[in-house]
């Protein structure tokens, strides 16, 4: 978890300087504080966080004949707008494509990547061919 301004409150942590201090600090502390101030002994201060930004998805794409058209622009643009949002809360992504066959992006730091480059021009494929084929 990372210390972000607008996270749930989630505890106590101490004042490391005088920022914050009317805003975080808890109400008591800083009066009892301000009675008898104590050097390098600021009152708590309520501890938000944030989760930090990760994780890993998977994204399966039919690329089979039922696919082509349409179907494979809509699929195709959905991908990238799932990559983007995924870019932005920097998640690692794994692609692949089935029909008769099973394709899968395999950048250089494996199946879950951070090259969202390679992400993006696989994902902007239309190629559809063969057989929805579930199994494979």
């Amino acid at each position: 978890r990372a210390s972000h301004a607008d996270g749930i409150p989630r505890g106590w942590r101490r004042l490391r300087s005088f920022d914050g201090f009317a805003d975080e600090s808890d109400f008591s502390e800083a009066a009892a504080w301000c009675q008898r101030p104590t050097a390098g002994m600021l009152p708590r201060a309520v501890d938000r966080t944030k989760p930090r930004r990760g994780g890993a998805l998977a994204i399966l794409r039919d690329v089979s004949t039922s696919m082509h058209g349409l179907n494979a622009k809509y699929a195709s643009s959905l991908a990238l707008r799932v990559i983007e949002l995924a870019r932005r809360r920097k998640m690692r992504v794994g692609l692949i494509e089935y029909s008769d066959e099973v394709t899968k992006l395999q950048p250089p730091d494996g199946f879950f990547s951070r090259d969202y480059a390679s992400l993006f021009t696989f994902a902007r494929r239309l190629q559809c061919g063969g057989l929805t084929n579930y199994e494979a």
